[in-house]
């Protein structure tokens, strides 16, 4: 039987992952909204936190436009990393929020879609995330 990642590589790998987490988000889930039979619209409700820490931002990709209407919306994507052992664990459609970027302050105070989350791995030492943000347009002012 062959042994793949000792408990000694695993935490080599743990302590490399998270020396390079430098920027700080939080990660939060929303709710369904609530229809109000008033108006017919749907009013958001309070998002739930469920991450605030440490994270890695890749470097964003893109961008790519969507015509919508007389707008133009530009979308960008990226991986965010955060520890793997982070409870509970970010879904699809969750938002995070960049509160400190480190390692591209243009990125501060962005909001970013969860897109996918990975899962698994013989050493997984951090949840990476496909995420994706809008970014602003000049014809928006």
């Amino acid at each position: 039987m062959v042994k793949v990642g000792s408990s000694f590589s695993r935490r080599y790998i743990q302590r490399r992952a998270m020396s390079v987490m430098v920027d700080t988000i939080t990660i939060h889930r929303p709710t369904d909204g609530t229809f109000n039979t008033n108006t017919g619209l749907l009013t958001a409700d309070i998002s739930q936190k469920i991450y605030e820490g440490k994270a890695r931002i890749y470097s964003v990709d893109g961008p790519s436009v969507i015509n919508v209407g007389e707008a133009d919306l530009v979308m960008r994507n990226t991986n965010i990393s955060i520890p793997a052992n982070t409870s509970p664990v970010p879904n699809r459609d969750d938002i995070i929020m960049v509160l400190e970027a480190i390692s591209d302050e243009d990125l501060q105070g962005r909001a970013f879609r969860v897109l996918d989350v990975s899962g698994g791995g013989l050493v997984r030492a951090t949840r990476r995330m496909l995420c994706t943000g809008i970014e602003e347009s000049s014809s928006w002012g």
